[in-house]
């Protein structure tokens, strides 16, 4: 095909594209509207070509579009945006649009070319697929805490009713015992749950991060010892105050879950460094046999548990204890990650916001 023949064949092209295609020349001016822009905008041809390009763009977004336009045009770069809009059929429409620079003569282009694609459908779906997961999560989550309430309360109302009618002393306490410690426990379940849901908002003074780690990894170096898990560290030199009490929990629990996946023994090691910004970054790293890419996806819900639980209502062993550190990091604002290991374990990452000065 000759070059001739080309101009007709790509504008048909581009007139008759399934995406909106939108063309302006420097000053923002729209000089090309093709068909589809025309069922997008509710806009003929006609009445679009020789208006500025804010006729497409949402006030609210306006700064940001200058921004890419100029990009495009000084700079040649290619920018991406999502808009909403109100389309001609009065609903509100999620946009993907694309601003790309028009090669000109010169170093600066010579306009802009705009590609809009309508991904309201794509958005719906996901919320759709997001709002069912949510509720699938929540039932699971509700059958969960009726199970493990029901067994603990049902076992204290055993123990009452048991001791009841008896006029001996041990036997009423031995009783009283069995439903204290039930109660306990619901009393705990109860705790990580608000933990999870709300943070944990006791009052906790700070202290040093590295210190705090280090307090805690001789407090349990023998407990490892004894489950043959050796321990590393590798702690940066960093003056990093943060909540002594939220940290210690968070290695607590972490600490657990890495130690209950090498129930045979293995390497234990723990990382605290300076993360982006003013933040410190703790790793807590197993060599267990780690975790399928489907349980990772769920490893924050509350009772999801690949262990079997030991006692009724450990929170520990009822999949709360993950769940409880995410609650948390949240709550110091921070994030948490969980994931594979290489070449095996796992690995958790928790980035925590700080107080922090470095010393060398």
């Amino acid at each position: 095909m000759s070059s001739d023949a080309m101009m007709p064949f790509l504008r048909s092209l581009c007139e008759h594209a399934g995406i909106a295609i939108i063309a302006t020349d420097e000053q923002f001016v729209i000089r090309f509207w093709n068909v589809a822009a025309e069922r997008m905008f509710g806009k003929s041809a006609s009445e679009a070509i020789g208006q500025p390009i804010w006729l497409i763009i949402p006030p609210e977004r306006h700064g940001l579009a200058q921004r890419m336009l100029d990009r495009a045009v000084t700079r040649g770069e290619t920018s991406d945006v999502e808009l909403r809009r109100t389309g001609p059929d009065g609903r509100k429409h999620h946009l993907a649009v694309t601003f790309s620079p028009v090669p000109g003569d010169h170093t600066e282009a010579s306009g802009v070319s705009i590609c809009v694609r309508d991904v309201t459908k794509g958005m719906d779906l996901m919320r759709d697929v997001a709002e069912t997961q949510r509720m699938l999560a929540l039932g699971s989550m509700s059958g969960a805490v009726a199970h493990h309430f029901n067994n603990l309360l049902g076992g204290a109302l055993t123990a009452l009713d048991f001791v009841q009618d008896s006029f001996e002393v041990e036997t009423l306490r031995r009783g009283l015992r069995t439903a204290m410690t039930a109660l306990s426990r619901v009393s705990e379940l109860t705790f990580g749950l608000l933990v999870f849901a709300e943070g944990d908002r006791s009052k906790s003074p700070t202290g040093d991060a590295a210190e705090t780690v280090r307090q805690f990894v001789s407090s349990r170096r023998k407990e490892w010892t004894g489950k043959r898990i050796s321990v590393e560290t590798e702690l940066h030199p960093l003056k990093a105050r943060l909540a002594s009490k939220g940290l210690t929990m968070i290695l607590r629990i972490l600490t657990a879950n890495a130690c209950e996946a090498m129930a045979d023994g293995g390497t234990l090691r723990i990382e605290l460094s300076k993360g982006p910004g003013m933040t410190v970054v703790l790793r807590v790293r197993d060599s267990g046999m780690g975790m399928l890419d489907e349980q990772i996806r769920h490893v924050f819900e509350p009772f999801f548990t690949t262990k079997r639980a030991t006692r009724p209502g450990d929170p520990e062993h009822v999949g709360l204890g993950l769940a409880i550190a995410y609650g948390i990091v949240k709550d110091l604002g921070g994030t948490i990650t969980f994931e594979r290991g290489e070449p095996r374990g796992s690995v958790c990452t928790v980035c925590l916001p700080a107080d922090l000065e470095t010393t060398g």
